[in-house]
């Protein structure tokens, strides 16, 4: 993997499994190395060590199918805590087309947006860009940088 010295995830999808990521909030610097070793078994995505991974985020708002009105279009994500959970990480990403769904979606991150990992509290705002739809997802990160199960898409729109 070429150097990135930037917060990235690495997102892992297998049928029949949920989707895993493992996050690296400081990136891997020049002349490092950074090991990914999973393991994929029945019950799903198991961590090297075999630990079980923290749930997903219980969403409290928006819902899915929700329409948010205003300008501008401050959008504030809340969810429960998860316990254990050292951090969070969301992915929010806008959707082309005018009606409530997202086939096609595009990420949001450095959109006017503050950083979407490392998030200590349980809410997170940002200026969604447009009168369209968006989504996005939650997952807890532990202790270990073992990231839990995440959140299906939750989909939004502004009329």
């Amino acid at each position: 993997m070429p150097v990135i010295d930037t917060p990235f995830s690495v997102d892992i999808a297998a049928h029949g499994f949920e989707d895993w990521s493992q996050v690296f909030s400081e990136g891997v610097a020049p002349g490092s190395t950074r090991t990914l070793d999973i393991t994929l078994e029945r019950e799903g995505v198991v961590a090297k060590e075999g630990r079980n991974r923290l749930p997903a985020p219980e969403i409290v708002f928006p819902l899915n199918g929700a329409k948010l009105y205003g300008f501008p279009r401050t959008t504030r994500i809340q969810w429960s805590p998860v316990p254990g959970a050292n951090y969070y990480v969301i992915d929010v990403e806008g959707c082309d087309g005018g009606e409530l769904g997202c086939g096609r979606s595009f990420p949001l991150e450095g959109w006017r947006m503050p950083p979407a990992y490392g998030i200590t509290g349980t809410n997170y705002v940002f200026d969604f860009l447009g009168n369209q739809p968006g989504r996005y997802r939650i997952w807890a990160v532990d202790a270990e940088g073992t990231p839990g199960i995440k959140t299906p898409w939750i989909v939004f729109q502004y009329p």
